[in-house]
């Protein structure tokens, strides 16, 4: 009897970081954004990377921000956020934009260890009556192999 064994999971890499900013003290919404494609490597773009063997494809799906935290633990809706993501099979290149909230993704040679990287990006919007502070959020991807 042969067992082969899959290999189907997300490794966590760098944590998406708009970094400081003030809003502005106008009636207009501050909007920040960071875009997940191109290269080199915008700073605060988070990053993970989908390892998988003996299979012959994936399935990533990508579900952003569902509440918001203060830093006090908080729970608000004062940040509006839209994700936007990115892939490739290199890690450091060639990037392109993901414009779903899924991505599909078929393994050359299904026995073969293989990796592809993703990139988070987006924008985040602040009101200028927002309550100042650190605000942190959770995004998920989820990953289907078959």
């Amino acid at each position: 009897m042969l067992k082969v064994d899959q290999t189907c999971m997300v490794m966590k890499g760098d944590d998406l970081d708009f970094g400081n900013f003030d809003p502005q003290p106008t009636t207009a919404t501050t909007n920040v954004s960071i875009n997940p494609g191109g290269d080199p490597k915008p700073p605060g773009i988070g990053t993970a990377a989908v390892m998988v063997e003996n299979v012959s494809s994936f399935t990533v799906s990508l579900t952003s921000a569902m509440a918001w935290r203060q830093s006090d633990m908080t729970v608000t809706d004062d940040v509006g956020f839209t994700a936007r993501w990115a892939q490739s099979s290199a890690q450091g290149s060639g990037y392109t934009l993901i414009m779903t909230g899924s991505h599909v993704q078929s393994v050359m040679a299904p026995a073969a260890p293989y990796t592809h990287y993703f990139r988070v990006g987006g924008q985040v919007s602040v009101d200028p009556d927002d309550t100042l502070g650190e605000y942190s959020g959770q995004i998920m991807l989820t990953l289907t192999c078959s």
